[in-house]
């Protein structure tokens, strides 16, 4: 049973990371027509219902773990694993990301001023 719900948890919340993740890092490029400076509000409401369904998963993924199987021990399984399998999904969707669209991330006018003017630092971080 906590198998099972393990995958379900894991799946949903990799789902609303992978989700945040993609609308969030090339929404200040052409990519996705540069949604986060021509329409900041609708921008900031998606990302952050994306950031809210992830949490709010992650706290019902350990909670309902607990109640279905009695044992407290059960539900932090189920939290812990949805949490790893989430992660993985996330970090592929990061990297795939960066891999596909490193051009445009470049040019995106919110990494370039992270960056101050050396938006090819960014990168830097992720090499092996």
């Amino acid at each position: 049973m906590t198998r099972r719900l393990n995958l379900i948890f894991g799946l949903l919340i990799g789902v609303m990371w992978t989700g945040e993740v993609i609308f969030g890092n090339p929404g200040d490029t052409a990519v996705l027509g540069n949604i986060r400076t021509f329409h900041f509000s609708a921008y900031r409401v998606v990302g952050w219902a994306f950031v809210g369904g992830a949490l709010a998963l992650t706290a019902g993924a350990g909670f309902l773990g607990a109640y279905r199987t009695g044992r407290i021990r059960e539900g932090m399984l189920v939290g812990t694993w949805s949490g790893l399998i989430s992660g993985a999904m996330a970090y592929t969707t990061i990297m795939a990301i960066t891999a596909l669209f490193r051009d445009a991330l470049l040019l995106a006018p919110s990494n370039v001023k992270e960056f101050a003017g050396s938006a090819q630092a960014m990168f830097w971080d992720a090499k092996p």
